[in-house]
C-alpha cells in the first residue's frame, strides 16, 4: 500500500537531493511515481521518450539492488502513460484548515472516538482538493485509521463510519472499490474562522482531542494524548524517560571530554 503523503512536491524533493535508498519509506513503485509527476511538472518534459531516459537515470542513482532498466521499463512506460493522460499533479499541501462551523458540527458528532474520525475525513477531504468535499481513493482504511489515532478492529472501525452515515455527518460513494467520504457539512467559505489547522497526517484524531481543553496535549515524539502536568509538558511518560536518557548520555561524553 502506497504511503499517503501530506506534501509531495518537498517530499521528493527532498529524497531527490539525497539519493539514499536506506531512508526511503515508499516502495520502488510509488517513487516512479513521484518521479515521473515531479518531472512532468516542475521541468514540463512531455514528451514519453525524455521522460522515460531521465526517470531512469533517477532510479538508477539509488543503487537499488538488482534494479535495471530492461526489467522495469515496462512499469515506467505504464507509469508515464497514466501521467501524461491524466496530467497529474504534485500534492503540496503546507497546512490545511478546518472552520469553525465544521469543527463545532464535529466536536457535536458524538464521542470522542467518531470525532477523531470525523476530524481526519474533513482533512482528508480538504487535502483531496475536491470542491465537493470529497476524500481522495488514495486514503485506505489504514492510513485513516492510523491518522486518527483509531487502534481498534476494521469491523469497530467499519461501525464508527456507519455511525456518522446514519446519524447525518458524512456521505460515502456507491461506487464498488472506492474507500471515499465527504463530510455533508463540507465549508467553502474561505471567510470563515480557521478553528484549527494541521501540517501533516500524524496524529490529527489526539490533536483535535487536545484542541478542546486546557488540560491535554500530545507527545511530541509519539503523538500519544497525554495529561497537562505543566505548561511546559511535552512528553509522555515513555518517550520522556528516552530523552532523558538520551540526555544523560550526551552529559556523559562531554564530561569525559572535559
Amino acid at each position: 500500500m502506497n504511503k499517503l503523503i501530506f506534501n509531495e512536491k518537498t517530499y521528493i524533493e527532498d529524497i531527490l537531493k539525497a539519493h539514499d535508498k536506506n531512508t526511503l519509506d515508499i516502495n520502488l513503485f510509488q517513487l516512479t511515481q513521484l518521479i515521473t509527476v515531479y518531472l512532468y511538472q516542475e521541468y514540463d518534459i512531455s514528451d514519453k521518450e525524455q521522460l522515460e531516459k531521465r526517470v531512469n537515470a533517477e532510479l538508477e542513482l539509488f543503487n537499488f539492488d538488482g534494479y535495471y532498466y530492461e526489467a522495469y521499463y515496462r512499469t515506467i512506460r505504464r507509469i508515464i502513460q497514466s501521467v501524461l493522460k491524466y496530467n497529474v499533479n504534485l500534492k503540496e499541501a503546507y497546512k490545511i484548515p478546518i472552520y469553525q462551523n465544521e469543527y463545532d458540527i464535529i466536536k457535536s458528532c458524538g464521542d470522542k472516538k467518531h470525532q477523531k474520525l470525523l476530524m481526519t475525513i474533513y482533512v482528508m477531504a480538504r487535502w483531496n482538493g475536491n470542491e465537493y468535499g470529497w476524500t481522495s481513493s488514495k486514503c485506505k482504511l489504514q492510513h485513516i485509521k492510523k491518522s486518527a489515532n483509531l487502534n481498534m478492529s476494521n469491523n469497530d472501525f467499519y461501525l464508527l463510519l456507519h455511525d456518522l452515515i446514519t446519524s447525518g455527518y458524512i456521505n460515502n460513494t456507491k461506487k464498488v472499490g472506492k474507500f471515499c467520504f465527504q463530510p455533508l457539512n463540507y465549508n467553502n467559505d474561505k471567510n470563515e474562522k480557521i478553528a484549527f489547522e494541521v501540517d501533516s497526517f500524524d496524529n490529527i484524531g489526539n490533536k483535535f482531542i487536545a484542541s478542546q481543553s486546557n488540560t491535554h496535549t500530545t507527545c511530541c515524539i509519539c503523538g500519544r494524548l497525554i495529561k497537562k502536568i505543566s505548561p511546559r509538558t511535552k512528553y509522555c511518560a515513555k518517550c520522556a524517560k528516552e530523552v532523558h536518557k538520551e540526555q544523560d548520555k550526551l552529559y556523559r561524553q562531554n564530561k569525559r571530554k572535559d
